[in-house]
């Protein structure tokens, strides 16, 4: 009797089991028209992606992760990096050479030949949260606080420029070199016609 009660039991439990696990495989299929796409794997999270054209695009994110596609977004490819380990939160792209990323801590990292990218900093350790690239020398940062950088060198150096606010500021676009919005916090827009000064 104990016998056919545990033989019972077991056969139960495997029901139960393979029940549960088919459930389960069920819920782990992916969405219809979504693949999985290279690298593979590329475990660190992804913060800002950004296409030059319908082909070029690069994406940034932690650990100083930056990614290149070259083929629409199919493929990514690692690129080499020097000394970038902080978390980049946004990328613009000039052309098929010049790209400038920033991040956390001050840090940006800049490209002029499309794969290697060299470590800059703001020269603070302020939290950048949007960039942005009129022109191969004029770039702009925003960040934390309401703080706005600008470089004249393409993102080598960067001197502060004075936003009249604390709210920090999440993103900035540039149409020339001298008009220019900045969004942020609390619903805040700051606007340049003048390069900001």
């Amino acid at each position: 009797n104990n016998i056919l009660k545990k033989k019972y039991f077991m056969k139960t439990l495997v029901t139960i089991f393979l029940t549960v696990l088919l459930f389960v495989s069920n819920l782990c299929h992916s969405q219809s028209g979504w693949f999985f796409a290279n690298p593979l794997p590329q475990s660190n999270s992804l913060n800002c992606v950004n296409f030059l054209n319908s082909n070029t695009g690069y994406a940034v994110g932690n650990y100083g992760m930056i990614l290149k596609s070259t083929n629409a977004g199919l493929n990514w490819k690692y690129q080499s990096n020097v000394n970038i380990v902080g978390i980049l939160r946004s990328v613009v792209n000039f052309d098929e050479n010049n790209s400038v990323a920033v991040g956390y801590g001050g840090t940006v990292a800049k490209t002029t030949n499309g794969e290697d990218w060299l470590f800059h900093s703001v020269g603070s350790g302020i939290f950048l949260f949007g960039v942005a690239m009129p022109s191969i020398d004029i770039v702009y940062a925003v960040g934390e606080v309401g703080k706005i950088y600008k470089s004249t060198n393409g993102g080598v150096n960067w001197t502060e420029q004075q936003s009249g606010i604390n709210s920090a500021l999440f993103n900035v676009f540039f149409s020339d070199v001298n008009t220019g919005t900045a969004i942020g916090a609390n619903g805040v827009i700051r606007r340049t016609t003048n390069g900001g000064r």
